[in-house]
């Protein structure tokens, strides 16, 4: 069936190890983000053979799919009242920055036997997502938690490069260590977990800029991709064909390279411009925004262009290709980040594992 994504193992794997191997030179371990693939096992696995010293997600259903393993299991996504009982019967560890969401976890501990629950207190260092600013606040929350019969201060983190799109740099992760130096008045700092952010901060740990206080980073990208977010470069050794979607050619023809007739706005209200190329040959692949998130793939064939996508369908010129294509004909493209979380979450997408030796 196409479209389909075809996943090969081995290149996680290797993506993976490579990663965390990089981490550990500079005393940083991973928790492997696990929500693009939907928490799939196979892919899960290749996490931990990989050497992750956790695992994260930002969805209940994803963890459950390998609540079996030991690694500590962290929910990233700051959890709703409505689901404490969830939370603290299925994960180990979840990121917070409310004290009433807290004490829904402390009640449904108590009410389930739940011995602990973890917490990784978020605090807020710019990007304006989830996070606590003040330091009263902070503290607050910190005296709540050492209060509680059943929570325990499991660490501190931030996050950055997500919303606002706000970098990482030494000063922000100096901002983070002086908030968990605040919590060092309660607890114990060296047995906490200082989560520094995400792929945005592979940069300024390889440069040597990342304070030692900082002891993990929460990656999903950079794992299955070999790609860091910052300056949105592939590492070294990594491998950025790991995932692959495959789709056909169901209309072929020469058209022109203008549309022709009154422009009317898309379905965002933009306004598409076109640049008057002549007439070019242009194959209609069966797969549009419905699928598969069409702005982060790339034909592997470089001479092709993406010109543009429906909800159905995706157009590429093929005119430079030096191929002779014919309908019925399959393009492969690489994919990015949220061109496999679509793909992994679309019921129109077959995704089929495949592995390949890996040096």
């Amino acid at each position: 069936m196409y479209p389909r994504l075809i996943v090969d193992l081995d290149k996680v794997f290797c993506n993976v190890k490579q990663v965390v191997d990089l981490c550990g030179t500079f005393g940083i371990s991973v928790c492997g983000v696990t929500k693009a693939v939907c928490g799939d096992p196979r892919i899960v696995q290749a996490f931990v053979d990989g050497g992750v010293a956790s695992l994260g997600d930002s969805r209940l259903d994803h963890i459950l799919r390998y609540k079996h393993l030991k690694l500590p299991k962290v929910l990233i996504r700051a959890p709703q009242i409505q689901d404490a009982a969830r939370v603290v019967e299925n994960v180990d560890v979840s990121v917070n920055t409310e004290i009433e969401a807290m004490k829904a976890l402390e009640d449904a501990c108590s009410r389930l036997g739940v011995r602990r629950h973890g917490v990784m207190l978020m605090v807020d260092l710019g990007d304006l997502r989830e996070g606590i600013i003040e330091r009263r606040e902070f503290e607050e929350a910190v005296r709540f938690i050492e209060s509680s019969k059943h929570l325990f201060l499991y660490g501190v983190g931030a996050n950055l490069n997500c919303l606002s799109f706000i970098l990482p740099d030494e000063r922000k992760m100096d901002d983070l260590l002086s908030f968990v130096r605040l919590a060092g008045e309660s607890v114990s700092v060296a047995d906490l977990v200082v989560s520094g952010g995400n792929s945005s901060n592979i940069n300024l740990m390889r440069s040597g800029s990342m304070p030692s206080g900082v002891n993990s980073l929460r990656l999903g990208e950079s794992l299955l991709f070999g790609r860091e977010r910052a300056g949105y470069d592939y590492l070294p050794g990594t491998h950025n064909d790991a995932f692959v979607l495959q789709a056909v050619i169901v209309e072929l023809k020469e058209k022109p390279s203008v549309p022709w007739g009154t422009s009317g706005v898309d379905s965002y209200g933009q306004v598409h411009s076109y640049e008057d190329r002549g007439a070019r040959r242009r194959a209609l692949l069966a797969f549009g925004h419905q699928d598969i998130d069409t702005g982060v793939l790339w034909p592997i064939n470089e001479s092709l262009r993406i010109i543009d996508s429906s909800s159905d369908y995706t157009v590429v010129d093929v005119t430079d290709s030096g191929e002779r294509y014919r309908v019925g004909d399959v393009i492969e493209f690489r994919c990015g980040y949220h061109a496999v979380a679509r793909a992994f979450a679309s019921p129109y997408i077959d995704v089929i594992f495949a592995n390949s030796f890996c040096l």
